[in-house]
């Protein structure tokens, strides 16, 4: 191992152009410097040190105050230190410095990268000025980001998704599936995490039962069945396979309708029927059942409590985990894609660009990415005017792949091993399940943000203001592609036709969602993303705090 004290600056946490100020001018803030004026990356506004007075007597640089820092106008903060920087950090805050404009550099991090060959071969973390981060994890996914919160993404990328254990199967003998109840009032969670609805009274989950009358498949949340419920269920005598819940929609089914129908591919000859249940009256996507090769009168779509003889309850292959908050995957989880992948004739498009603009236009504006990337020769595809099969083959054949994100990202479950793919962040709320996919697809990512939504966004169906942002800048620039912005009068239309799209969608939403998501936002909340997303003018907290404490809802209760 090379014995190195070189410090790289925090290019992936500042973007070039910006007005910053260096706390700290001992060996890191002077290489700092130095690294800024080499290439001209941003302006220094001011270089601060506590002991200022002394280091002013030899430095080549002038060295002010703590006090100087209110007189400046600047963007970013980065504290030069190793051993002070909470000390520092403490200091900032106590005479009101904006927390979010302060960049802590992780210079453990740098010298870990540049001591040659010291990082283990499966596990790297690597600064890049030229695309922010760069982020190999334990050989499975390569990530580059564009992002705004590279903190949250620096995290969500070094998570190992994968669940070293084989898959599990167990046998309900004896036990109840009770389908889905439909829902008429609003539901909530206790705190014991049972489903209950505005009166208190339980509201059961669908699920297998076991004899006790114990969910033991199907949610996370607890219920139970009682003894009257148990005997007054109809009984099959015949053994099942529990397939799960069917959302009927494409995304979920990708994700996790099909998780549990890898024991169908390693037991055909068990012509068992799968059982499934749905708040739907009907399957979605049926095509996939088939494709796999269900027969059609093996599928059972549950809508009453049945008991039958045995359960047989596969493992799912991706599911979600409470506990640590993330998605997790098994060692069957690529089985069904890639079996799917080789029942079709693969597509002979090697760079695709997946778009939504005939979809439901919610994403404003995605017309000026679908432009980009046409210029450079990607095939335009709009999935949800093909069949199963040919999205399948699409994806089969695909080497390179862009997308706005959302169930379109999920689609990479059918490529090969080292796909790569793009995704343009419409929203700032992070899809956890990226991430998991990616590792599983050993995938070449790179996550970019082109959200300019001033109004707040929480799913799909909401308007996206889709824009050619900063980081979008930064990545045309780095690789080497024209870079063109939006005329003010198309500017103006997208921001009119977003927020007529917004205003409709929520009005489209049920009271539950509304209350769910949208319940504490305020006036202060778009003055905010107007100044930040429009103006380029980010508010301090001070400023932040004022507005919200005008426009709080409690005022107008």
């Amino acid at each position: 191992m090379r014995d190195c004290n070189y410090y790289l600056f925090p290019f992936h946490l500042v973007p070039p152009k910006s007005r910053v100020i260096i706390y700290g001018m001992g060996e890191i803030g002077k290489t700092y410097v130095e690294q800024i004026k080499a290439i001209d990356y941003c302006e220094i506004a001011l270089l601060v040190d506590k002991d200022h007075e002394r280091i002013n007597r030899t430095s080549q640089y002038k060295v002010h105050s703590i006090n100087s820092i209110s007189e400046q106008r600047y963007n970013f903060l980065i504290i030069a230190s190793d051993h002070y920087k909470d000390a520092i950090y403490s200091d900032l805050i106590s005479i009101n410095v904006d927390k979010n404009k302060i960049v802590m550099a992780d210079t453990a991090i740098v010298r870990k990268v540049l001591d040659d060959m010291a990082a283990p071969a499966d596990y790297q973390v690597l600064a890049d000025r030229n695309d922010g981060t760069h982020i190999n994890v334990k050989k499975t996914a390569d990530y580059s980001l564009y992002v705004e919160d590279i903190k949250s993404y620096k995290e969500m990328c070094s998570r190992d998704y994968y669940i070293d254990k084989p898959a599990d199967v167990c046998v309900v003998e004896n036990g109840i599936i009770w389908p889905h109840e439909n829902e008429t009032a609003p539901i909530n969670l206790n705190q014991k995490r049972e489903r209950v609805n505005a009166s208190g009274d339980l509201v059961k989950r669908e699920g297998v039962y076991n004899a006790a009358g114990d969910l033991v498949a199907g949610s996370a949340i607890n219920s139970r069945i009682d003894e009257t419920e148990f005997h007054e269920a109809e009984y099959v005598n015949e053994t099942v396979v529990y397939g799960g819940f069917l959302h009927n929609h494409y995304g979920h089914m990708l994700r996790d309708d099909l998780s549990r129908m890898w024991w169908f591919l390693e037991n055909p000859e068990k012509h068992y029927k799968y059982v499934f249940v749905s708040k739907h009256n009907f399957i979605e996507f049926y095509e996939f059942f088939l494709l796999l090769g269900l027969r059609d009168e093996d599928i059972i779509l549950l809508k009453k409590p049945t008991r039958f003889k045995a359960i047989i309850i596969p493992e799912r292959s991706f599911s979600y985990d409470y506990d640590s908050g993330k998605f997790i995957f098994n060692d069957k989880a690529a089985k069904v894609f890639n079996f799917l992948r080789g029942r079709v004739e693969s597509a002979n498009y090697e760079n695709i660009y997946l778009t939504r603009t005939k979809f439901n236009g919610d994403r404003i504006n995605e017309e000026y990415f679908e432009d980009y990337y046409g210029s450079l020769g990607y095939r335009i595809i709009s999935p949800e005017q093909l069949t199963v099969l040919e999205q399948i083959g699409i994806m089969a054949g695909a080497k390179k792949v862009v997308c706005t994100g959302g169930t379109l990202h999920h689609q990479i479950l059918f490529c090969r091993d080292g796909i790569d793919i793009t995704v343009l962040n419409g929203s700032k709320v992070i899809n956890v399940a990226y991430f998991a996919i990616n590792q599983l697809r050993k995938a070449k990512c790179t996550f970019i943000d082109v959200s300019m939504n001033f109004l707040p966004s929480f799913r799909s169906g909401i308007a996206l203001l889709l824009m050619p942002t900063l980081y979008w800048k930064k990545y045309t620039e780095d690789q080497e592609t024209c870079y063109y912005d939006v005329n003010q009068s198309d500017l103006n239309n997208h921001i009119r036709k977003y927020i007529e799209k917004w205003a409709r969608a929520l009005t489209m939403m049920k009271p539950i969602e509304l209350k769910k998501h949208y319940s504490k936002f305020t006036l202060a909340d778009v003055i905010i993303g107007i100044n930040k997303y429009l103006l380029g003018n980010e508010l301090d907290d001070v400023k932040k705090k004022m507005l919200f404490d005008v426009f709080n809802p409690q005022r107008y209760l």
